[in-house]
């Protein structure tokens, strides 16, 4: 792409150029045709001046002479002969009759000793009658003609080379410039894949550049994270899986050993160890087939979406609401009525639901509290229980996978996904519990307020 750019900038110069060129050459013929029709009219009024010389059929000697300077002024060397070409009068007639001074002066305009080509013949005509000839050319670097067109000339070479030099360092600078914008991101990007293809997840782009570049760096940082995390995820969840086989199967070794051995007298009670371990084996299995369809929503960029938080809370309360009342607890909400924020319902859905279930879980009696604010930054909200607590060396552990504490009869996957989730919508999840009195589970996620995907 770089090269493309330069090549790009190189056309424009050169496009520049020619375009100059052909400006200089244009503006150079229709001065030079300018000064030549200049030219033309100066030699008809130095002839018209002759003609008004010839007077009562004889010449006027003195406004031969006027005429004759004029004319070297104008930078013409002439002379006036008769019908028969006798010379009547010319240029060293005049100059040897003029003063040493003006002479001088003359001589800084006009060179006068340097006439250029041959006499142009003009007749004198007075009254349709020709009466003489009146022979003229030009002297060289005169100052009409020659020192106007050599200025104009200079001053086109100049405009030239002045114009290649800001067309052409600009183009340069601008090629440079964007080359380096718009070629670096894309480096980036591309050693940025090399890592990714070489398994190296951690990587992070800068987010910079115009709308594009920076979308592209944006969505390429997303791919990173999911791919790592994913790949976190798959290492972790072969671990875990592996740790929680392990005891059920092993048991169910034991056991059947036990029987063949004839340590266990009755098979009905290996027969009944082998059932209980089993079940967990199957509940193991439907654990992880629930966090393996949860963990596909990981991948998925976040759709916001405004919602009014009191509805979308007691939507979720409603799912609860009979489960609750069967263990006689009572379910409450808090919050301003009117809180409108920007959420990924279906991940905070996830959030909200397994809080809620943990809370109805280990709670006997009492109640449930879900208490949430809007600030201008961050969308807060907790969910509160009376439950059995959870012990000061526990809290840390419970966002674990397949943690189970003391007291947990669960798969230990709930509050892992919750963590995961809260994880990905770049938010925080705190628990503060005291055994025997309950627990809070607190979650702060960044506040969109433009509702806008992300």
């Amino acid at each position: 792409m770089k090269n493309r750019l330069f090549l790009s900038f190189i056309i424009i110069i050169i496009i520049a150029l020619i375009s100059n060129f052909i400006y200089k050459e244009l503006l150079t013929r229709d001065f030079e045709n300018y000064i030549n029709e200049r030219q033309k009219e100066r030699v008809f009024c130095l002839k018209t001046s002759l003609e008004g010389c010839y007077k009562k059929g004889a010449w006027d000697n003195d406004m031969l002479f006027e005429t004759i300077h004029w004319g070297i002024m104008l930078g013409f060397d002439m002379q006036v002969t008769d019908t028969s070409g006798h010379r009547l009068l010319g240029v060293d007639d005049v100059l040897s009759n003029l003063d040493p001074k003006m002479l001088n002066s003359m001589k800084k305009v006009v060179e006068i000793d340097k006439p250029e080509g041959d006499y142009d013949k003009y007749p004198i005509l007075v009254n349709g009658k020709e009466f003489g000839f009146m022979e003229i050319r030009p002297f060289r670097n005169y100052g009409f003609r020659k020192a106007r067109a050599w200025v104009f000339r200079k001053r086109g070479q100049e405009f030239i080379i002045i114009s290649i030099a800001i067309a052409g360092g600009g183009s340069l600078a601008l090629a440079f410039l964007f080359s380096r914008l718009l070629t670096n991101p894309l480096r980036n990007l591309r050693e940025a894949a090399s890592k990714i293809a070489n398994r190296d997840f951690d990587v992070i782009l800068p987010i910079h550049g115009d709308e594009e570049i920076a979308s592209l760096s944006g969505s390429f940082n997303y791919m990173a994270e999911a791919l790592r995390r994913e790949d976190s995820l798959r290492k972790n969840m072969m671990t875990d899986i592996a740790h929680e086989l392990r005891n059920p199967l092993t048991i169910m070794k034991v056991n059947i050993e036990a029987m063949i051995d004839k340590v266990i007298s009755d098979p009905s009670i290996g027969l009944e160890n082998l059932h209980i371990e089993t079940e967990k084996l199957i509940n193991l299995v439907k654990g992880i087939e629930d966090l393996t369809k949860v963990e596909a929503g990981f991948f998925k960029k976040c759709n916001y979406s405004n919602v009014l938080l009191i509805d979308y809370f007691m939507s979720i309360f409603d799912e609860f609401r009979l489960i609750a009342e069967q263990k006689g607890l009572e379910l409450r909400i808090n919050g301003e009525k009117d809180a409108v924020a920007a959420v990924d319902i279906e991940k905070l859905s996830i959030i909200t639901g397994n809080l809620l279930s943990n809370a109805i879980k280990y709670t006997v009696s009492g109640s449930i509290l879900l208490d949430y604010m809007v600030n201008e930054d961050y969308f807060i909200f907790s969910v509160s229980d009376t439950g059995i607590g959870i012990g000061e060396g526990e809290k840390e552990m419970v966002f674990r996978r397949f943690y189970r504490g003391k007291t947990s009869g669960g798969m230990g996957i709930g509050l892992a996904i919750v963590k995961e989730m809260v994880n990905i919508m770049g938010g925080e999840i705190t628990v503060q519990s005291v055994i025997g009195n309950g627990s809070i589970f607190r979650v702060s996620l960044p506040l969109k307020n433009d509702g806008a995907d992300t």
